[in-house]
């Protein structure tokens, strides 16, 4: 099963923030609340985020939500196979290649901290 999370529609169209304490529509609360459950699920086989249809993001919803998924202990190779990051509207893909990035510097920075 794949399971596709838009995040203008399935969660909001103003996501701000890194932490709970910032926004109920923080990075943390869209990792915690909705990548990390498809992610755990057994009968999801692909994760895909549809980055599109929100105002815009901010680097610290960005990192907190996709980077955060390395420091809560996701291993990459199974991220990638998992997780699919996307846009249907090409005035956020750079904010695609942003979270990738943010995915591979939480590994970088991960390294040797196990």
């Amino acid at each position: 099963m794949i399971k596709k999370i838009q995040v203008g529609l399935d969660f909001t169209t103003t996501p701000i923030g890194r932490f709970r304490k910032d926004s109920q529509y923080s990075g943390q609360v869209f990792r915690e609340d909705y990548l990390v459950p498809a992610l755990n699920d057994s009968t999801i086989e692909k994760v895909i985020v549809d980055l599109s249809g929100v105002e815009g993001y901010g680097s610290s919803f960005l990192e907190e939500a996709f980077g955060g998924l390395i420091r809560a202990g996701f291993d990459y190779g199974a991220l990638g196979k998992r997780l699919e990051i996307v846009s249907s509207d090409s005035l956020f893909d750079r904010f695609v290649v942003y979270a990738k990035s943010y995915i591979d510097a939480a590994v970088k920075a991960n390294v040797g901290n196990k």
